[in-house]
This record gives C-alpha cells, structure tokens and sequence, in this order.
C-alpha cells in the first residue's frame, strides 16, 4: 500500500510541475521558483521530491534544463523549460507512463 501512495504521490507532483512549467511559458523558471510556486499552491513536497521528479520529467524528454550562468552578476541556476512532448502530454494529445495527468 506504501508502494501505491508513493507511485500516486510522485505522479501529482510530476502533474504540478508540468503545470507550473506551462504557467510559467518560454522562460522557464529556477528550481527555487518552482518549490515556492508548489508551496504557495499547498503542495508539501520535499525538495529532494522535487528534484528527483524534475530529473525524471528531464529524462522523460517533457522539460528541458538550461544552464543559466553570469559570473560578472553572480548568476549560476538550472531553469527548467517545458518541451512540446511536455506539451502534448498536459493537453493530453500524447499519453507517457508514469505521468498521470487528467486522471481526476
């Protein structure tokens, strides 16, 4: 059963991200961003949960991460951009295991 909840929990929170990714358009936003986001909306997910999901959507091909670094204004951050493939799963045009948007 802890087996279920953990599956069903890592699903909504790879939901949320895709959302926030989408919200967040072309730009993308910084990991700190999106936990600050998902708090703000209620989520409890712990940042390891976090970045264990972003990594998972990334190899999943649904978000991009591009390095952002400026040494001369101290600028050093992944920000995370959601990919067509992204795309087409939050509009449900393209199904992916594992990633349970639209299911209620």
């Amino acid at each position: 059963m802890a087996d279920l909840v953990k599956t069903i929990e890592n699903q909504v929170i790879r939901n949320q991200l895709l959302e926030l990714l989408r919200q967040a358009g072309p730009n993308g936003a910084s990991e700190k961003v999106i936990r600050m986001a998902m708090k703000k909306a209620g989520s409890r997910a712990e940042p390891g949960q976090v970045r264990e999901q972003l990594f998972y959507l990334e190899r999943k091909g649904l978000i991009w991460k591009a390095e952002c670094k400026n040494q001369a204004l101290g600028i050093d951050m992944d920000v995370y951009i959601l990919t067509p493939d992204g795309i087409d799963v939050l509009e449900g045009t393209k199904e992916e295991p594992g990633i349970g948007v639209g299911d209620g």
